[in-house]
């Protein structure tokens, strides 16, 4: 049986052919679509399926090189794929209104109905588990697309090689008969894992891809949800209460220094109007009123700087002590890291 190679080497004859210097993709189109039928009419109408490809692709609105190809991969054998060429071409009908593709819709649609029953379908489900036996789930998912999980977590499962989109876990595929070899590999799994599948005409077949990860990165149901969540609150609570408490310290340190400078101011003025003053009280009843209103206005700020001090301490004490207690108390962090497998995708949920 010939394989993807002689495929390979067809494709390579069709993009290596000398070209015209003047060819146009038409011209191009008309080349590989009457080589495709030269190969067709020597009945090869395996290498002539990339010359088909080749035209349609080149030139769309030829529709004969989509209905050899479709009739072409029906004789080799590839149902499912000729079903679905079948179905392009039944839709680029619907927008033609070339009458040289007169009774072609007919056609297609007699197609499509007659290869449906002989369509193979696989349907892929993934189950992971630890080294030990536990499977690995968890309640919900992260936040995201599955592809973009899938692709984070590092794990892929292909069939020959073809990766199977983790929106397909769990769905029926239509393939073309043939062996296929399911893998699933990723960092976090132990050892790849392959299934080998042969599928005929009508099978409906349903394969369990199982896969061991790595204990440490699959706690499954082990992981406390409630615990991470209680202990986050607490901790930001505790440093929020910590950089309260080391504001006010820093507000106890500043009425401090006015208190100071208040106390200066009265030493100096008292000084000048020959008053005696004892830190930032005084004593001045010989001196004029607008000496006395001064002094007083210093002597007042400086006790209002000092009771701002006093307050100022306590609630920096009390904060810094608080929220010291509630960060040594709060439950530690880990970094356990798990897997959910649904029939959407393969999701990592962890917490670090």
């Amino acid at each position: 049986m010939r394989g993807p190679l002689t495929v390979l080497g067809a494709l390579l004859a069709v993009s290596l052919a000398p070209r015209s210097a003047h060819a146009t993709p038409i011209d191009d189109a008309k080349a590989s679509f009457a080589r495709g039928r030269e190969l067709r009419a020597n009945q090869d109408c395996f290498d002539a399926i990339p010359f088909f490809q080749k035209a349609h692709e080149v030139f769309p609105e030829g529709l004969g090189s989509l209905r050899n190809l479709a009739e072409c991969q029906e004789s080799v054998g590839w149902i499912a794929s000729a079903r679905r060429t079948w179905l392009d071409l039944k839709r680029s009908l619907d927008r033609s209104a070339d009458p040289k593709y007169q009774g072609w819709a007919d056609d297609a649609n007699q197609a499509v109905a007659r290869l449906a029953p002989k369509v193979p379908t696989l349907t892929l489900d993934v189950v992971l588990t630890t080294a030990g036996g536990q499977p690995v789930s968890l309640s919900r998912p992260v936040s995201g697309g599955p592809g973009d999980v899938l692709s984070r977590a590092g794990i892929e499962l292909s069939a020959n090689g073809k990766r199977v989109p983790p929106e397909f876990f769990g769905a029926p595929l239509d393939l073309d008969p043939g062996r296929y070899a399911i893998r699933l590999a990723g960092p976090w799994i132990r050892s790849p894992s392959e299934e080998i599948v042969d599928l005929a005409p009508g099978d409906a077949k349903r394969v369990t891809v199982r896969a061991v990860v790595n204990d440490e990165s699959a706690p499954g149901d082990r992981v406390d949800r409630s615990a991470t969540t209680s202990g986050g609150v607490q901790r930001t609570i505790g440093w929020a209460s910590i950089g309260v408490g080391a504001s006010a310290l820093i507000g106890a340190g500043v009425s401090l220094f006015v208190r100071q400078s208040a106390a200066s101011d009265v030493r100096n003025k008292a000084s000048a109007a020959h008053c005696p003053a004892q830190g930032d009280n005084f004593q001045c009843v010989g001196a004029s009123s607008g000496v006395q209103q001064s002094l007083q206005q210093s002597e007042d700020a400086g006790q209002t700087a000092n009771a701002f001090a006093i307050v100022f301490a306590a609630v920096g004490a009390v904060g810094i002590a608080s929220g010291a207690l509630l960060v040594a108390t709060s439950p530690s962090r880990s970094t356990e890291v798990g897997l959910v497998v649904t029939g959407s995708g393969i999701a990592a949920v962890g917490r670090f």
